[in-house]
This record gives structure tokens, sequence and C-alpha cells, in this order.
């Protein structure tokens, strides 16, 4: 009997596409601290991505989130494992 082989493995790109400047926006509303958001906002112009990609669309203004619902809280580990594993199968 012939064992299974992995042929290849290979990645693509999430659904959702944001440019850094949404993506900072967005947590701008959720970073309380001027300090954290200011050391955020300049790692983010010293990495040089320009965009990133997710499944979620939570990101886009006005959107309603599966993982951001309100600004009072933050999701859990256990919630984004969640979507991960769904979102990765």
């Amino acid at each position: 009997m012939e064992l299974s082989k992995i042929l290849s493995v290979a990645t693509a790109p999430a659904q959702h596409r944001y440019e850094s400047a949404e993506l900072l926006s967005f947590m701008d509303r959720f970073i309380d601290d001027p300090i954290a958001l200011r050391k955020l906002k300049f790692i983010w112009r010293e990495s040089g991505i320009q965009s990133k990609h997710s499944v979620l669309p939570d990101f886009k203004e006005g959107h309603v989130g599966r993982l951001f619902t309100d600004l009072a809280s933050q999701p859990t580990t256990k919630a984004r494992m969640d979507i991960f594993e769904s979102e990765s199968l």
C-alpha cells in the first residue's frame, strides 16, 4: 500500500484587501493609549507594508465586525482561533 503524499503547499491572499491607512484609522478607534497608538503608527510606517489581506470585512468603515463588535471590548484568542479554523479549511 502506498502512503499519502503532500504534492504542494500554497497560500492565497484573503478576500478583503486593506490599505495601511484604513487599518491605522480602524486601530485609532480601538487604542485608547496615545503612546501605544504612536508606537503602532511608527512601526507600521517603518515596516514598509502598504496593504494587508484578511478574511474579515471588519476593518471597513461602518461595517459591523465579526471580531471587533464594539469599541469597549477586544476579541479573545478563542474567538480569533474559531474564525481562523472555519476560514482556513
